[in-house]
């Protein structure tokens, strides 16, 4: 790599000094002073007035002055070094007719290498302007300077992921459209006009990559919640076990009582008939008599009534075992003499 440094950095007075009186270098030759006296002449007329522009340097002439000088010949010499490589380019074969993008060609191949897309770039034709052939031109070449600057910026790209090694036209187009990358409008004319969608389809998979990102960043927020949620539920399910374990045991200790109580049911004496027949009679005149019931009726109000007036002072019976003990009791009734 050359690493030369420009003639204003490694001698600033020497470069200002050769640019404001180039006839000291030009006719410095002493050979043809003595055909040429002129040249003797002019060298040394250039030569007294630059010991005393030195000489000046820090005396009459001020170092922002000196620097005025230095910028204004700098800013000279690259125009100068650009208009001459420029003309010189207007004649190279990368500017003749023959370098130009075969557009039918480039439009439908399946993808472009790097280097084809940066000579596309430019509407030249890869096949013949390419890294190999500009070679030649690299020192003193505007537009070679640019291709490689182009290049550059693709071979970036793909190192960051935003472009592939080989890429199709669509592709490479939509990323340079998303990036601001010249290309030429005949570029884009040419896949499209082939039914081709150009779709930043990296941009959506950017905005993919960032939704996903999100999420992580979101589940590393919530981690340390989820792990006290988890611990919370540990705790909760603990004291439901705990729970469970004692009602367990309750019911098994009611069953007992449930079990001794049935024994003890099993264990009395039936009702005797007559004194069954009384008390059924006592709840049929009650019920007809307080709640209004109707033995002729399917359904009836007092059903509901009479256990309601039940719950009322304190005990517990059922609409259905009301109902029972009033259809047994309605059969008195039916069997009563006329």
């Amino acid at each position: 790599m050359d690493t030369q440094l420009p003639p204003w950095e490694v001698d600033p007075i020497a470069f200002v000094v050769d640019r404001l009186f180039p006839d000291q270098r030009i006719f410095a030759n002493k050979e043809y002073w003595d055909t040429y006296p002129e040249h003797k002449e002019r060298y040394e007329a250039a030569s007294n007035a630059a010991s005393r522009f030195t000489e000046s340097i820090g005396h009459g002439l001020s170092v922002e002055q000196f620097d005025a000088i230095l910028e204004s010949e700098i800013n000279r010499f690259l125009e100068e070094r650009f208009e001459m490589a420029a003309a010189l380019d207007a004649k190279r074969f990368f500017n003749t007719r023959l370098a130009e993008t075969n557009w039918d060609y480039w439009s439908k191949i399946s993808y472009w290498t790097p280097e084809e897309a940066t000579a596309i770039s430019f509407g030249k034709d890869p096949k013949v302007v390419n890294i190999q052939t500009l070679e030649p031109y690299a020192s003193n070449s505007v537009f070679v300077g640019a291709f490689h600057a182009q290049l550059q910026l693709v071979s970036r790209a793909i190192e960051t992921g935003q472009l592939l090694n080989k890429n199709t036209p669509a592709f490479f187009l939509a990323w340079a459209l998303r990036t601001g990358f010249h290309v030429p409008a005949k570029a884009l004319e040419a896949v499209t006009s082939r039914g081709v969608q150009i779709a930043d389809w990296k941009t959506e998979f950017d905005t993919l990559a960032q939704f996903l990102n999100s999420l992580i960043i979101e589940h590393g927020r919530t981690e340390a919640e989820l792990r006290t949620q988890a611990e919370r539920a540990q705790q909760e399910l603990k004291t439901l076990r705990d729970a469970a374990i004692a009602f367990l045991e309750e019911n098994i200790e009611l069953h007992a009582k449930l079990a001794e109580l049935s024994s003890d049911t099993a264990n009395q004496k039936p009702v005797p008939p007559r004194e069954r027949e009384s008390m059924l009679k006592m709840i049929l005149a009650m019920a007809m008599k307080k709640y209004r019931f109707d033995p002729t009726k399917a359904k009836n109000d007092a059903t509901a009534h009479i256990a309601g007036a039940v719950t009322e002072i304190g005990l517990r019976l059922d609409d259905d075992t009301v109902r029972k003990y009033l259809n047994e009791a309605k059969l008195l009734l039916q069997d009563k003499p006329d």
